[in-house]
């Protein structure tokens, strides 16, 4: 209820009562509750019973989590309503859907796509992808490099959030950048994406 799980704490096995429990915390209208039951399942190995129709969830923090749980899996049966996601009205929503579809499409189409977003987080997320992926081009470098430099902090941090949610090792170079960074955010986000790759 309280939408944590101390990692470690001995938790007895779930029963068909549990689960009941679980699934009716789902519906639940306190967002931590919906979030704390998805960990649950997850972390007892029963995240294939968090039912894709979660991503209707009105609020930004569910979706977001049930993506990320989502696409640690390795589900797929979720991507048809991820990808209608690219219409959500938070960029983090948009972002998280991209980097969730992504492993399961490989498709470089998607992330060009979304190259024309108005968000600056869901672009680096783009590009991001299109780097992993080896389809990133000289314009697209160039691209990552304006936003490395520029004198927005907030383009600064939407490129190290990018990096540091699908960390590669194409981006060690540019992390050494991030990390000397004048933005504290920036420096934290580049050191948490070192600490992926290493």
């Amino acid at each position: 209820r309280e939408g944590m799980l101390a990692r470690g704490a001995d938790v007895p096995e779930l029963d068909l009562g549990s689960l009941e429990a679980l699934f009716l915390a789902l519906n639940s209208q306190d967002d931590t509750e919906v979030v704390g039951a998805m960990d649950l399942l997850a972390d007892e190995g029963r995240g294939h019973l968090i039912p894709a129709l979660i991503l209707y969830h009105p609020s930004a923090t569910v979706v977001l989590r049930a993506l990320e749980l989502f696409g640690r899996a390795g589900r797929t049966d979720f991507m048809p309503i991820a990808a209608r996601l690219r219409d959500h009205a938070e960029p983090e929503v948009r972002a998280a859907s991209l980097r969730a579809r992504w492993p399961v499409e490989r498709e470089e189409s998607a992330l060009r796509e979304a190259l024309g977003d108005p968000s600056t987080l869901v672009r680096a997320t783009a590009l991001a992808g299109l780097v992993s992926g080896g389809w990133a081009t000289e314009e697209d470098r160039r691209v990552i490099e304006d936003l490395r430099a520029s004198g927005s902090r907030e383009a600064r941090r939407a490129l190290a959030e990018a990096i540091r949610l699908q960390p590669s090792p194409a981006f060690e170079d540019l992390l050494v950048q991030l990390a000397e960074d004048a933005d504290e955010q920036v420096q934290a986000l580049a050191a948490s994406a070192m600490g992926a790759l290493a």
